[in-house]
């Protein structure tokens, strides 16, 4: 069963599509914004929805605290970054 954070990231085939979409309309009209296309295309290809949570804190924001084995996982790997 899914937390309520997980199924608030929770992406339906069309949402998917049309992410693809915009990410290829993105890349081929060579817009320059904050969002990088190459990485929303990857994260809904390989169903990775929480890479996007990961590099845009804003679609944290807009849906809700991370849960706190996601905040963990982040704290750390932002820590070994730092050590690096």
């Amino acid at each position: 069963m899914l937390t309520e954070q997980e199924e608030k990231m929770k992406l339906s085939d069309s949402e998917k599509l049309i992410l693809l979409m915009l990410s290829e309309v993105f890349q081929k009209l060579k817009v320059e914004g904050s969002i990088d296309p190459a990485l929303v295309k990857n994260a809904i290809s390989l169903d990775h929805p929480w890479a996007l949570k990961w590099e845009y804190d804003r679609v944290s924001a807009l849906s809700g605290k991370n849960n706190l084995a996601e905040s963990q996982v982040i704290d750390i790997l932002n820590m070994w970054t730092l050590i690096e």
